[in-house]
C-alpha cells in the first residue's frame, strides 16, 4: 500500500513495505529484505534510487519521491 506520509529510517508497516518493495524492484534490496522495517540499508537504498533519479539524496520518500516512483512502475 502506497503511504501517505513521509517514510524514513525508523519507519514501519505496510508504507515501509510499499517502499522497500520499489527498491526491490530498482534492484537496490534484496526481495527478502523486504520486511516492513526501514532501516540502515532500506535508507542507503533509497538514498541510491533518489540520486538514480536526479532527486535530493536526504533518505526521505516523501510526496515528490513517492510521485516518481509511482510513475516509473506505471509504464
Amino acid at each position: 500500500m502506497e503511504p501517505t506520509v513521509n517514510v524514513r529510517k525508523g519507519t514501519r508497516g505496510e508504507g515501509a513495505k510499499w517502499v522497500q518493495w520499489c527498491l526491490w524492484r530498482f534492484g537496490l534490496l534484496d526481495k527478502a529484505e523486504i520486511d516492513g522495517v526501514i532501516g540502515f540499508k532500506s535508507e542507503v537504498a533509497i538514498m541510491n534510487a533518489q540520486k538514480r533519479l536526479g532527486l535530493k539524496e536526504d533518505g526521505i520518500v516523501g510526496e515528490i519521491t513517492r510521485k516518481i516512483f509511482i510513475s516509473v512502475f506505471d509504464k
